[in-house]
């Protein structure tokens, strides 16, 4: 494993949770660990299984599936589902929420953090219920698919020939 020290926490948490249900504490498991570290940002099992046996670590698509479950049931990972997508993971952090904003038309997703938001949650009471991180999911078209649009629309409006006369 990458042996940072957060890489080391989520290792020992894991390790932790899977020892709690009486869980078999496999290779595969903490390779796929590693491997999501390494990822960065929002993923879906078939990149990181995709990322997996580009490293000429061959493991099944089933077990990628298995072990995100897992991690998301130790709160090591978060899983959405934005607008019908695959299910994306990224890592759980209980101390700070964040928005999503995702793009209706390709499909990309940017995390906005929001301190004033945050603090807001943090201070609300939800009764006998006690919040440990909140996801906002926002939905639009991100500035590079209006500007792919505005540009289509431009082409169909000024169609020109291949040597650039109307």
């Amino acid at each position: 494993m990458n042996s940072t020290g957060n890489d080391i926490a989520l290792r020992s948490r894991f390790e932790a949770y899977l020892a709690s249900k009486g869980m078999r504490k496999t290779q595969e498991r903490f390779v796929i660990l590693e491997a999501a570290c390494a990822m960065g940002g929002h993923f879906d099992a078939d990149t990181l299984h995709r990322r997996l046996e580009a490293d000429t670590y061959h493991v099944s698509l089933a077990t990628v599936y298995n072990t995100l479950e897992l991690l998301r049931r130790a709160g090591i990972l978060a899983c959405h589902t934005f607008k019908s997508r695959q299910s994306q993971y990224e890592f759980a952090d209980a101390d700070e929420g964040h928005m999503h904003l995702v793009c209706s038309q390709c499909g990309k997703v940017r995390e906005v953090p929001d301190a004033e938001l945050s603090q807001a949650i943090a201070q609300r009471r939800f009764g006998s219920f006690s919040a440990t991180s909140f996801s906002i999911e926002i939905f639009g078209i991100c500035a590079s698919c209006v500007r792919q649009n505005r540009k289509n629309k431009n082409n169909k409006t000024n169609p020109q020939n291949s040597n650039g006369k109307s």
